[in-house]
């Protein structure tokens, strides 16, 4: 009797069974909560310009960012019938090249490559205002295109196309190797860009994003900050969710004997830091193993082999800790005090002074070796 066959029909649904689990995604609550404020935030008519999606590594913005991009493909899904050409949203992960400064004309033309453009340093994909697909040449000079005009026809090209959001994912890479004053200009940079599409630009990164408070007042005023946080093992509503999750995860693994492992809840709370996008690979990695090696159920020896280190989970979790201080605001008491305080006694208080060093005032000059001070000096005789 042939039993290859059998074989192979056995292994193909095994890894079927991987494929299926590997591509689900899990709604959560933290997770639906954050989906939730960023749907409110970009619908708003009073909407602003940027939206920062922040959180610690691991915790699912990534995903986040996919589930976005989706509901505002559901929402235009008319539109898009209609309108053939309409891009309602461009997703993009920013790539870091290991240099020293963020290059700018290379996130323009990736993003004018997936708006269909043929070429982005020589041409457009429409002309008219009827949204004819025709190539209009960008006027660029001689010269290689440029930031700003690469910008410019972004610009034009996202109005031509309906886009209405911009999601950037790991945008943290823009301010890798910047001082604050050029992590300003990074943020400017994307004010200029947002006010030139009509469209938000939505950040999605790691704490290193809320550099932006620390920018001007003006920026700050155009930014909406929104957090994805891991779950807290000492809140009782964090740990039934997290709990709630790791059921709903090991229920979805096809196994001849299903796994019984909510007993080792805190364990997997351990070992993924509460962030449920470091549990769901953890466990597609262990799933993975006992079905490709044909066992039965979830061995916890394959489990505990494959987890992630403890030095990097601790890495994670200091991560997200020192984040969450950045992200407490100041109590009204402090705000109460810089509002009714005069300039002088404000002044006073924060140890301003007008000297040389005073950040507006005159700066120092400098004089060359030999350079006299400009006095006048003293004539007649002296006793």
């Amino acid at each position: 009797m042939n039993t290859l066959p059998n074989q192979n029909q056995e292994q193909n649904m095994r890894e079927a069974h991987v494929a299926d689990f590997l591509s689900r995604r899990i709604n959560h609550p933290k997770l639906n909560d954050a989906l939730k404020q960023l749907e409110d935030t970009l619908w708003q008519k009073s909407h602003p310009d940027i939206i920062v999606l922040t959180g610690p590594t691991g915790v699912g913005k990534s995903t986040l960012a996919e589930k976005l991009e989706q509901r505002i493909q559901e929402r235009f899904a008319t539109d898009m019938r209609r309108q053939i050409d309409m891009v309602p949203v461009l997703h993009l992960s920013i790539l870091s090249a290991g240099s020293s400064t963020f290059n700018w004309k290379e996130l323009y033309s990736r993003m004018l490559q997936q708006l269909s453009s043929v070429s982005p340093q020589l041409t457009l994909p429409f002309d008219t205002d009827e949204m004819m697909l025709i190539d209009e040449p960008i006027k660029l000079g001689r010269s290689a295109p440029t930031a700003n005009s690469l910008q410019s026809a972004l610009g034009k090209a996202v109005k031509k196309r309906g886009v209405r959001a911009i999601i950037l994912d790991e945008a943290n890479q823009l301010l890798l190797g910047h001082k604050a004053q050029e992590q300003s200009r990074q943020y400017e940079i994307l004010k200029s860009l947002a006010a030139s599409t009509n469209a938000v630009i939505i950040l999605v990164g790691t704490y290193d994003l809320l550099s932006i408070q620390e920018q001007s007042a003006q920026l700050v005023r155009r930014t909406r900050i929104i957090k994805l946080p891991h779950y807290h093992r000492t809140d009782k509503d964090d740990w039934e969710s997290f709990c709630s999750s790791l059921s709903t995860l090991i229920s979805w693994m096809n196994l001849p004997r299903q796994p019984d492992l909510l007993h080792k809840a805190e364990y997997f709370y351990l070992k993924s830091a509460g962030c449920i996008g470091i549990l769901k690979p953890w466990l597609d990695s262990a799933y993975e193993y006992c079905r490709v090696h044909g066992l039965d159920q979830l061995d916890m020896n394959v489990v505990e082999q494959l987890a992630p280190e403890n030095r990097s989970i601790l890495t994670i979790l200091k991560e997200a800790q020192a984040g969450e201080i950045r992200l407490q605001d100041i109590p009204m008491d402090e705000l109460r005090q810089h509002c009714l305080l005069g300039e002088k006694d404000y002044k006073e208080s924060h140890h301003y002074r007008d000297d040389d060093n005073h950040r507006y005032g005159k700066p120092k000059q400098k004089r060359r070796p030999g350079e006299r001070k400009p006095t006048r000096d003293q004539t007649g005789w002296q006793p």
